[in-house]
Parts: structure tokens; sequence; C-alpha cells
């Protein structure tokens, strides 16, 4: 909602909690042409609501030592887990500099680390989604980050072939986890 983004920065430039002349850095490391129309097409509306934005593209291997020292104003980064919240915990870890999830206040990032481990222990649906619903209201709150999209995966196996995981296609980088189990595939007829 743009007009409610302008009238919320003007409430903040009011109190002197936002200064309307700041640039904000907005980093990002995927160098293809969608991405890089999708960095302009944002930029486009921060601009449109009154936020300068300076687009910086970055190596990847930067991206995580900025991240890993929190020096940049917001960052576009991309990941993936499956559908269980708890493979998300890993991204909230207060003691790993590379957690791309964790809040920089200490007590925040515990919290949020504590709900993790608890929710790991339940097995009850309603009350690891109680665990869960906390988590993301501090999400939300602290606004760690901000998802802006989901790609849609779609696969295809032919019937010949077994072993084949389907399970792991949830996984929206599991490239990177390793869990398609192509070692345990073997075609038939």
């Amino acid at each position: 909602d743009p007009e409610k983004a302008k009238e919320l920065l003007a409430a903040a430039a009011a109190d002197g909690a936002w200064d309307p002349n700041q640039a904000i850095e907005l980093y990002y490391y995927y160098p293809d042409s969608v991405s890089k129309d999708f960095m302009a097409g944002l930029q486009k509306f921060f601009t449109d609501v009154g936020i300068k934005t300076n687009l910086i593209y970055i190596e990847s291997a930067v991206s995580t030592e900025k991240d890993v020292k929190g020096e940049y104003d917001l960052m576009y980064a991309g990941w993936g887990a499956t559908p269980d919240p708890t493979a998300y915990a890993r991204g909230f870890d207060c003691k790993d500099g590379s957690a791309f999830f964790r809040s920089y206040e200490p007590e925040t990032c515990q919290t949020v680390w504590d709900l993790f481990e608890q929710g790991k222990q339940l097995s009850d649906f309603d009350e690891r989604k109680a665990v869960y619903d906390q988590i993301q209201q501090i999400y939300g709150e602290e606004a760690i980050a901000v998802p802006l999209f989901r790609f849609k995966t779609a696969v295809a196996i032919n019937k010949r072939i077994t072993g084949f995981d389907l399970g792991s296609q949830a996984w929206q980088n599991s490239w990177i986890f390793s869990k398609h189990n192509g070692h345990k595939w073997d075609v038939t007829g």
C-alpha cells in the first residue's frame, strides 16, 4: 500500500525516527537479468514512496561477509527449507554469524532460538503450532526479514524411475542439501 507507506514514513520523519534524505543501500548478489529487473522494480517502489535507494551488486561471498558483520541496510537474498518450520532454525542461530535470520538484538535472538529448541521437542501439532506462531509474531514485529515471493517448482519424473525421493522436492534449495538421493535411483522396464 504505497499511500500507507508514505503516511508511515511521514510520521516517522516527523518523530525524528526517519531521515527522508538518507539513502538506503540495497545489496543483491544474484547476477541474472530477472533478479536485476526485480531489483530495479523494488528500487522504483521505494522511490515512489519516498525512500532513496542505492542498488549495489556484490558477489555472493561479499554478501556473506556483510551479513555476518551486519554491514548493510537491506539485502535481497533467497533461502529455502522443508515445510517443517524446524528446518529454519539454523537460520536463526545466534552463535552463527552466517545465520541470515538472526536478530542483531541478543535478547530477541535468544528468545527465538529458545522457541525453536522448544518446538523441536514437541510432537503434538497444536503445541508445536503455538510455539511457531510465537516465532512468527516476533519475526513480524522485528522485521528481521520480509518475504517478498516464493518460487513455484514443478517436478516431472518418468514412472520408470524408482528410488526418487519426492519429499526432497519440498526444499527450495535442495541442490545445496543433496536431498535428491540420485545414488538410489533406478530405471526399470
